[in-house]
């Protein structure tokens, strides 16, 4: 199996911890048991092919080992195939990973309340928004996936998977919730992500 692919039928981000793919396989698992469909035989049938999917992307991540976020996002400077002419290579997008020692600590002593606002002023200084005080739309889409799963980390790791990002994007999947140009359903969507996660 692809690596993308799995990540996808466990519904969390590529390069996710082993925590998170773990948690995110027992949240599936229960899901779509098939034993919940035992009243409805083409329901049950289709929760069964559901989960051969999760366990055998399960069983992938589980020994897999993404390579080096480094060696992803940064290319070496002045490395040059001496059997090839020196050509201008492309420059790759410089990934900033954010600090997260404080909000580490922060979560390890309990302190949710605070690290929620560690959690704010990360987010708006990776978006260099800290005088705004608020992010916009096109802050959280410019966000790389290296700089959130980075915060998510530690709030994974500190409440057992129960809180974070790709938390909150596993409750976000499971409610069916839309994201959308269309203002009612996006509404909609939000609220009752809101309701859940409250």
């Amino acid at each position: 199996m692809q690596p993308d692919l799995c990540y996808r039928i466990l519904e969390i981000e590529p390069g996710a911890s082993k925590d998170d793919v773990k948690q995110a396989y027992k949240d599936l698992a229960k899901v779509w048991h098939p034993d919940r469909f035992s009243n409805d035989l083409r329901l049950q049938q289709k929760a069964e092919e559901k989960l051969k999917q999760i366990n055998s992307a399960y069983e992938f991540l589980k020994s897999y080992k993404p390579q080096n976020i480094q060696n992803q996002f940064y290319k070496p400077q002045n490395v040059q195939n001496s059997t090839k002419s020196p050509q201008k290579q492309q420059e790759q997008p410089t990934v900033v990973l954010p600090n997260c020692e404080k909000l580490e600590k922060l979560l390890k002593l309990g302190n949710l309340k605070e690290a929620d606002q560690e959690t704010k002023r990360l987010l708006l200084e990776l978006a260099k928004r800290e005088k705004d005080g608020w992010l916009r739309p096109e802050d959280v889409k410019g966000f790389a996936a290296q700089a959130l799963s980075a915060i998510d980390q530690p709030w994974s790791k500190h409440s057992n998977g129960y809180f974070g990002f790709s938390a909150q994007r596993r409750i976000w999947h499971k409610l069916g919730c839309k994201s959308s140009g269309n203002t009612f359903t996006q509404t909609v969507s939000e609220n009752q992500f809101g309701q859940t996660v409250h």
